[in-house]
């Protein structure tokens, strides 16, 4: 961890959009779910989802502590 203070350069309008984003992901996997129940081959869009879902989460954790 840095010795010295982070300055959070995010504003509360970049809190909603993450947070925009991580509730949309939830809604995105289940279309994957439904659409590879019907064969259709989705790796490629679950590793995107995966990579945005992770990105998300890991600014929120980094500057976003005191937004559940």
């Amino acid at each position: 961890m840095s010795l010295v203070p982070l300055i959070n350069p995010l504003t509360q309008e970049h809190v909603d959009a993450i947070n925009r984003v991580l509730r949309s992901l939830a809604d995105i996997d289940d279309t994957i779910k439904a659409c590879e129940e019907c064969g259709l081959d989705m790796s490629q869009r679950k590793d995107l989802q995966n990579a945005h879902r992770d990105f998300a989460t890991k600014v929120k954790q980094i500057f976003m502590r005191e937004h559940p």
